[in-house]
């Protein structure tokens, strides 16, 4: 059995509400079913690698590298902090192997499509309906002890 946060930890912060009525003790399917359904609602990126490591899409190693790339997106960074990187990098030689490498992993980025945000168009909640209707719900049948 795992341990679910019914409201995740991501959201609150990082701070992790451990009160019992915000915990739910879950199968390893049912976790990763509710973290699945999670992330087509909220697209939370935390929630798809929650998913694809519990249904072992991914490796640990996989998603502890996601995590730190997407924690590390759009975190504006002081002067200081972008003068060390670059003084990091001074003088450092790449091959042309390297910098061929860099140059598509930089290309990748920029051609993958953004996740959408905000609120759902009605096409979009429609579908997700859809695809949802006749599944039995995950907490039917829990009892709280």
């Amino acid at each position: 059995m795992h341990i679910h946060h019914i409201i995740p930890t991501h959201v609150t912060g990082g701070v992790a509400n451990n009160h019992p009525d915000n915990l739910i003790a879950l199968s390893v399917e049912e976790h990763a079913e509710m973290h699945k359904q999670r992330w087509l609602m909220e697209r939370d990126w935390q929630d798809e690698i929650a998913w694809l490591t519990l249904t072992k899409q991914i490796t640990l190693e996989e998603a502890n590298r996601l995590s730190a790339r997407n924690g590390n997106l759009n975190i504006p960074k002081t002067e200081s902090a972008k003068k060390a990187m670059a003084k990091a990098q001074t003088g450092r030689i790449h091959s042309e192997a390297s910098k061929q490498k860099r140059r598509e992993a930089s290309l990748r980025l920029k051609l993958k499509p953004p996740v959408p945000s905000g609120p759902r168009s009605p096409e979009i909640k429609a579908k997700i309906s859809s695809t949802l209707k006749g599944r039995v719900p995950w907490n039917k049948g829990l009892v709280k002890e």
